[in-house]
């Protein structure tokens, strides 16, 4: 089997320029167009059944493809690339207009994402187009937000770079979005070392920059935002918007105070149930059973309905979900003008159980941050010089651990021993994951499911 592109086409046959710079005939197929490359066998070699042509005449030939049809061919390769790393990988070829017109799936993830009407858009635009898709397919969220763009393109005077920049300046600085992006230039070199160990053009230069193969993004973010060479747009929501959710989650909230939990109520208190209608306790216990099988209020639910008890935010030192055979409990504690707010409520109803209000002295008020990352005393015992992981490195181990996003309901950090270890505790698909991680190295100490 033989790889060529198609230099000329006639009524009879195709030139092929093969892989050893050879050109070869072969028999006129449909789909055959210019600058296609093909795969063909010697049995589709083109068979000449006339006289043989000339020896001066077939290097003519071949000195007018090589002097006009090649640089034709060379004017239709891509004029830049542009890739897009989220979860799944991208690169879209652009012509000099930064229209779109080829897109590669980088990786595995990214085989489901391409969509053959975005050919012939702004780059912009389809990258704005990739980021919604992986909003709503949940890839791009609340934990993992953070996009990486890097760009390359063949022009001296940078007009391209400029635009390019300019049409990412109004998508990012106007357009509201709950998400980090990072940008960065790249080269020619770059994009073929990215080729040859086929990773995306953006992975290929955070390797080179860490000297080390990053898997996940997440792990390496602190390090991108403070590099100078990475353009970052933060997070960039709009009041309206933010007003907007915080009302929406209120109502809800209220919504589901107001509603009576059938597992601890009496039986009158049950919708649709009632002594006179009903004598055995078995529609009772099976409402329970109904009940214990429902999913529970997530944390920024219970959230939001303690800051609506102390009518502020403060600051979550703590956050704990207990969950036995008939009920469901959140446990937390927010640090607010010198006072520590203790709170449990019903996981199901959000329904408050306690509320207990403790004063701490100006030294004891550390911020959750504070509780939850190490400072830069806990490097002793004979550690210095090694770096501890921060919290959003741990949480990247966990998730790629447990193969999901799930929703983490306690971390800690404890630096009593000589060793530095993370605490955690994430709940995914039904299922309580606790793990134990070294703070250097982010080796699993201990890993149990409940």
């Amino acid at each position: 089997m033989n790889k060529g592109k198609i230099i000329d086409i006639q009524n009879k046959y195709a030139v092929v320029l093969n892989d050893q710079m050879a050109y070869e005939k072969i028999e006129k197929k449909n789909g055959l167009s210019l600058g296609k490359e093909i795969y063909y066998f010697e049995e589709d070699l083109y068979q000449e059944t006339k006289q043989p042509v000339k020896k001066y005449f077939l290097v003519a030939a071949v000195l007018f493809m090589m002097l006009f049809i090649q640089p034709l061919l060379v004017a239709e390769e891509a004029y830049g690339y542009i890739s897009v790393d989220i979860n799944p990988s991208l690169t879209l070829e652009v012509n000099k207009n930064l229209e779109v017109q080829g897109i590669e799936a980088v990786n595995e993830d990214a085989k489901g994402y391409i969509n053959k009407e975005w050919i012939g858009k702004p780059a912009d635009t389809v990258i704005d187009l990739i980021i919604e898709e992986t909003r709503s397919r949940g890839i791009l969220n609340a934990e993992r937000n953070f996009v990486l763009v890097s760009y390359y393109f063949n022009d001296e005077d940078l007009t391209s770079e400029k635009v390019f920049i300019q049409s990412l300046d109004a998508l990012f600085n106007e357009k509201p979005h709950d998400y980090e992006v990072a940008v960065i230039k790249s080269d020619a070199e770059t994009y073929t070392e990215a080729k040859k160990s086929k990773e995306s053009l953006g992975k290929q230069v955070v390797n080179k920059k860490m000297e080390t193969k990053v898997e996940d993004l997440l792990v390496v973010k602190a390090s991108i935002e403070e590099d100078e060479d990475f353009k970052i747009y933060k997070e960039n929501k709009s009041e309206a918007e933010d007003h907007a959710s915080s009302e929406k989650d209120l109502e809800e909230n209220s919504a589901r105070k107001e509603e009576k939990n059938p597992i601890f109520g009496e039986r009158d208190d049950v919708p649709g149930l009632n002594k006179q209608e009903h004598d055995s306790d078995d529609e009772i216990d099976k409402i329970r059973e109904e009940k214990k099988s429902k999913a529970p209020l997530n944390r920024k639910v219970i959230e939001a309905l303690a800051y609506e008890i102390i009518a502020d935010q403060g600051k979550i030192i703590s956050f704990e979900f207990d969950r036995d055979d008939d009920s469901v409990e959140y446990a937390l504690e927010i640090l607010y003008k010198g006072q520590i707010h203790e709170m449990k409520f019903n996981g199901f109803t959000g329904e408050l159980i306690k509320h207990e209000i403790e004063s701490v002295d100006d030294d004891d008020e550390d911020t959750d941050e504070d509780k939850n990352e190490p400072k830069a005393a806990d490097n002793q015992n004979g550690n210095k010089g090694k770096s501890l992981l921060n919290r959003k490195a741990i949480e990247a181990l966990a998730f790629d651990i447990i193969g999901g996003q799930g929703e983490i309901i306690s971390f800690e950090f404890d630096h009593d021993d000589e060793e530095p270890e993370y605490e955690l505790e994430i709940l995914y698909e039904g299922q309580i994951h606790e793990m134990k991680f070294n703070g250097f190295a982010g080796e699993v100490i201990e890993y149990e499911v409940d």
